[in-house]
């Protein structure tokens, strides 16, 4: 049996893939397109991809105590992992095309601030790269 999302070598594919596509998404934008917003209570391309790198290292302190608790009780997979309904869900309601749009609880919000394209992209690269080295 394997893993349901394709075990860690699909993560780390889906990890770069993520970094290439906002790469072409917002290489080419200027810090002021990066930054427009459609409505006032909508997000920026920019908030967008700050809020995946910020959503990922904000999980990293509960990953980090998942794998001490493991490595702590000899805990090891010998098999493939088993998701609960909750991950399933989250999971296929975040592929796209999107089903329906869901609030983010307040830890996940972007930066109200100005956001220069550069830095985000560096700062969802690596979170990306804190993720896989878990």
């Amino acid at each position: 049996m394997d893993d349901m999302f394709g075990g860690i070598e699909a993560a780390a594919a889906q990890f770069e893939t993520t970094k290439r596509e906002a790469r072409q998404l917002a290489g080419s934008l200027t810090d002021g397109q990066l930054n427009w917003r459609p409505a006032p209570d909508r997000w920026s391309i920019g908030q967008c991809l700050q809020h995946l790198g910020t959503s990922t290292d904000a999980a990293l302190a509960a990953i980090d105590r998942a794998i001490a608790t493991a490595r702590d009780r000899g805990w090891h997979r010998g098999s493939p992992a088993r998701y609960g309904w909750f991950t399933r869900y989250m999971v296929r309601s975040m592929e796209p095309p999107p089903r329906r749009r869901m609030r983010t609880f307040p830890i996940f919000l972007p930066a109200e601030q100005f956001l220069a394209r550069e830095q985000v992209l560096a700062d969802l690269n690596a979170s990306r790269d804190r993720l896989m080295a878990r």
